[in-house]
């Protein structure tokens, strides 16, 4: 089906973005529908969001090829495709927006020409998506109890740190496996047959990593789950996800790093005694934010899907924490 429809799809919008003028073959998208919808229906340990923005990349470029568009017209349908995607799935006007134009470069940069139409695009698919699905942010927070005392701000230190590791080594062992089935002596078909055999082995004892998981986090959000499993999904996540994906499944990242996070965040919570739905949200954001090296775009787009908007300043502080300890872990 070839390469651009395979993997988790971001990448593919990136490297279109920067080596090809924002051009994706128009057969990507659909291919991306049915390969994504096998994977993911199948019980495939990933999430949806990244074939959906693969798909609206694909979209703005085929729409750009019939109008005749130039380079640079191409480039920025393409994000907005990216994001109109990312909007009506995550239910993030905004925070996808800063998402489609932050996620290309490894550093600290925008692609700022492109956000007036990734703003426009996010918030014209989050309303046609409000018409269908409703307006509720895509998890329940529950009413915060007042302000965070001055003392929990070591504990979000605490979280921050450990999610800047978790974000470290979960590439890490993504590329690692991939490179693994790579050098099977199989045909590259058999690859995938061979990630969601290991990973219905794993469900067979904890069913709760199939899938993006978005139930079993706001049962994190909610403090039902408790530290020891919140520890052993940490790990037979990052690990089913690298043997869906990595093996040439097609499912997207952003879900189970959320996932990830949130277990993070809750095992963070259970040690420290403090409300739950704090942590796991943060959890979500730190991680998600250092893995994607999108520290603005999760800020907002987590903050959205939450309704938690009074999480802004310790999320500032976590976040913070976070890229500095994912940087510091890779200049080593």
């Amino acid at each position: 089906m070839g390469t651009e429809a395979e993997g988790h799809g971001t990448d593919t919008v990136v490297k279109a973005f920067h080596r090809s003028s924002g051009f994706i073959r128009a057969r990507v998208a659909p291919l991306k529908l049915v390969a994504s919808a096998i994977t993911i229906g199948s019980g495939g340990s990933a999430g949806r969001e990244g074939p959906t923005a693969l798909i609206g990349a694909g979209v703005g470029s085929i729409y750009a090829t019939l109008t005749h568009r130039s380079e640079e017209e191409r480039e920025i349908l393409l994000l907005a495709g990216m994001a109109a995607g990312l909007s009506a799935i995550f239910r993030s006007p905004i925070g996808a927006a800063f998402f489609a134009i932050e996620v290309l470069y490894s550093r600290m940069e925008f692609e700022a020409r492109g956000l007036l139409y990734t703003m426009l695009a996010s918030i014209v698919a989050y309303a046609l998506n409000g018409l269908f699905v409703g307006w509720q942010p895509l998890f329940h927070f529950p009413p915060a109890p007042g302000p965070i005392p001055a003392l929990d701000y070591a504990w979000l230190a605490v979280l921050g740190l450990a999610s800047g590791l978790v974000a470290t080594v979960r590439p890490l062992i993504f590329y690692r496996l991939r490179d693994l089935f790579r050098e099977l002596p199989l045909p590259a078909a058999l690859n995938p047959a061979i990630g969601g055999l290991l990973v219905g082995l794993i469900a067979l004892k904890f069913p709760q990593i199939l899938g993006g998981g978005y139930g079993w986090i706001q049962e994190a959000i909610d403090g039902h789950l408790v530290f020891k499993l919140l520890l052993v999904l940490l790990f037979l996540k990052i690990v089913a996800f690298a043997c869906t994906v990595s093996s040439g499944g097609s499912g997207g990242v952003f879900a189970p790093t959320l996932f990830v996070g949130a277990m993070v965040g809750g095992a963070v919570a259970s040690v420290s005694h403090l409300p739950a739905a704090m942590f796991v949200v943060l959890g979500m954001l730190t991680t998600f934010g250092a893995a994607a090296r999108v520290p603005i775009a999760s800020l907002l787009m987590v903050t959205e899907m939450t309704g938690g908007y009074r999480l802004l300043p310790p999320a500032g502080f976590a976040v913070l924490l976070t890229i500095s300890c994912r940087l510091s872990c890779q200049l080593r």
